[in-house]
């Protein structure tokens, strides 16, 4: 019994180590069980060495057998707890490579959401664009629009430009006309005053009216007479027997005299609207 104590306990040992080890390298929560339990063998190793018999001869050989596989097992684990130094390094630095990564992961993240609210941003600015394109695009069919109409307004204004020219001619040729009547009505004016210039006056003394009217015959003797105006300017007419005027015209004006020749009847009405003068002429 002891002896089965003793085996049992030597290979819990042996286990337990190997287990413990795993567990560490593989961080496994059970860890305070799987110590209590290598306790529990390794108590049962010292009590049933403590209880054994003296060794037999064959106890002895197998004592020393199994001393052989302890030191080999031994061995073993130096190997297993350099490796497991090894591997406990080799986690260390994958855990600084893991808080290394964690913390690029962390700035990719901090870079990922500056990039983010940036296409937020160029999408703004997109959109301000495609509303900018539309404007610009709406302008320019308002500046089309508005070149067809400057074009039609250009046409409209040759078109003017072309009858205002039109009109400017034909006002230089009236105003040519014009003033070719002016010249023929000065001449005629000359000839007209070189006219009244040859008239022969009476010796007749002059007749003085003042506005009214009068007959000839019974008030003014029938002749050929020069009428001319005393003062201001006034209208003066003649009419025949049937009222019809025969003399309708203005002597002077207000700051000079006109003359006028015209012929008398019995019957005739003279109407003088201001003061006038009668000189018989022949």
């Amino acid at each position: 019994m002891s002896m089965f104590l003793m085996m049992l306990g030597l290979a819990g040992v042996v286990v337990m180590i190997v287990v413990l080890l795993f567990g560490l390298i593989m961080k496994n929560g059970k860890l305070k069980r799987n110590a209590i339990i290598l306790t529990i063998f390794v108590v049962s190793f010292f009590v049933g060495i403590t209880t054994s018999p003296p060794p037999t001869h064959e106890e002895t050989l197998r004592a020393s057998t199994i001393y052989k596989e302890k030191e080999k097992m031994k061995e073993e684990v130096k190997k297993i707890e350099v490796e497991f130094e090894q591997v406990k390094d080799e986690i260390s630095d994958s855990q600084k490579e893991l808080t290394k990564i964690k913390d690029e992961i962390e700035v990719e993240k901090d870079n990922l959401n500056s990039k983010k609210e940036e296409f937020v941003e160029v999408t703004s600015y997109i959109d301000k664009k495609d509303a900018l394109l539309k404007e610009i695009e709406k302008l320019g069919k308002e500046v089309d629009s508005a070149n067809d109409k400057i074009g039609s307004k250009d046409s409209e204004i040759k078109s003017k430009e072309s009858e205002l020219i039109t009109l400017k001619d034909k006002i230089k040729t009236e105003e040519n006309e014009l003033t070719a009547l002016e010249d023929k009505i000065q001449t005629k004016e000359s000839e007209l005053e070189n006219i009244g210039n040859v008239i022969n006056k009476k010796k007749t003394e002059p007749i003085s009216l003042i506005a009214g009217q009068y007959t000839v015959g019974p008030d003014i003797p029938v002749g050929r007479y020069q009428v001319t105006n005393v003062g201001r300017g006034t209208n003066f007419f003649v009419y025949d027997s049937d009222g019809y005027a025969i003399v309708n015209t203005i002597l002077g004006n207000d700051h000079g005299s006109g003359d006028y020749v015209f012929f008398t009847e019995e019957g005739n009405v003279i109407e003088t609207h201001g003061k006038i003068k009668l000189i018989p002429v022949d």
